[in-house]
């Protein structure tokens, strides 16, 4: 937004009435608690501020800087200035800011409001309303005693405001800190970026590789678990079967485990099984989730063993993350855009 300030008062038109009633009422601040006052203002349509000025307690009015009038325009300052659309010109909406910081806005003509950003001495939960007088009297006198005559015919009359000369198409420059946001943005990208198109690829194909890896040796645990299996079971000792099967549960090789016999009795189990007790044939609840793997030697079958373990993690796991980083990488890119075309329009 294009920031102009307003002329001295001293410099043109000091010896006005306006300057001086405003030189007068500006030494009344101390009195009413206030150490500084700094105003703007401002188009009610794009909130681009027009013009803006400084008052401290006890000392006559000064121009404020333009880098400095955008800290008037406090955040939230569109949506208080939308609720004047409707108001009648005498009506001042307050805004407090903080316990020792009050906004005050209100509409000065058909297009223009001023904002007021009053810093108090001490504490103020609430202003009354001669405060919020004052502080409009206060403006409403700068800008008087800074109007410039439209023309040399005025002088009969009363002029009208007449706004200083401002190119609408003048931008303001783009702060430090919206560059330095900026770059912050442009690095997100690219680490998204990065992460999308180098590092999600690499930890996919090295999670295959670990998978394929692991079945490879899940295979082969299970085809060891099966030859001992059999090989006790072949005996006929019972007993040698049970010591396998808690041998291998102690290594962790399964969770649930069931032997059964060459008449489909149990012989031998592992954990807590349901419904599955020595000597019984095994339920068919339990076979329906558990298939039956052969304890085979050569040609001769002995009987079978249930097996349920946990199913090992595999690639797919990471499809979600692949989705989340292309999210992520599509939101950074859109911000870095808007920001770039932000900054491109203020430099203009």
């Amino acid at each position: 937004m294009t920031t102009s300030v307003l002329p001295d008062f001293h410099a043109s038109g000091g010896n006005t009435p306006a300057a001086a009633m405003l030189q007068d009422a500006s030494r009344g601040l101390r009195q009413l608690g206030v150490r500084f006052l700094r105003a703007a203002v401002v188009d009610a349509s794009s909130m681009a501020v027009q013009a803006s000025w400084a008052l401290n307690a006890g000392i006559e009015a000064a121009d404020d800087p333009a880098e400095r009038a955008q800290d008037t325009v406090f955040p939230g300052a569109a949506t208080v200035v939308a609720r004047l659309e409707a108001a009648p010109s005498e009506q001042t909406l307050a805004h407090k800011l903080s316990p020792r910081r009050w906004a005050f806005v209100w509409r000065f003509d058909e297009r223009m409001v001023v904002i007021a950003e009053v810093h108090y001495a001490e504490r103020r939960d609430e202003v009354g309303q001669p405060e919020v007088e004052v502080v409009r009297l206060l403006c409403s006198a700068h800008i008087r005693a800074n109007q410039a005559p439209a023309s040399s015919s005025a002088a009969t009359g009363p002029a009208g405001p007449v706004w200083p000369q401002v190119d609408r198409r003048a931008r303001s420059r783009p702060s430090a800190a919206s560059w330095v946001v900026f770059g912050l943005v442009c690095l997100a990208t690219l680490a998204c970026v990065w992460l999308a198109a180098v590092s999600l690829p690499r930890v996919v194909l090295l999670s295959a590789q670990q998978e394929e890896r692991t079945q490879q040796l899940s295979r082969k645990a299970s085809d060891t678990l099966v030859q001992a299996l059999s090989a006790a079971l072949a005996t006929g000792d019972y007993g040698d079967v049970q010591n396998e099967l808690s041998q291998f549960a102690a290594l962790g090789y399964f969770n649930v485990a069931v032997v059964t016999n060459s008449r489909a009795r149990v012989v031998a189990v592992s954990g807590s099984p349901e419904g599955v007790r020595i000597g019984d044939p095994v339920p068919a609840a339990f076979t329906g989730r558990v298939p039956p793997r052969p304890l085979v030697i050569g040609a001769e079958r002995y009987g079978d063993l249930f097996v349920s373990a946990d199913a090992p993690a595999t690639a797919a796991s990471l499809g979600d993350a692949r989705w989340l980083t292309l999210l992520a990488c599509a939101a950074a890119g859109g911000a870095a855009l808007l920001l770039a075309l932000r900054l491109a329009r203020r430099r203009r």
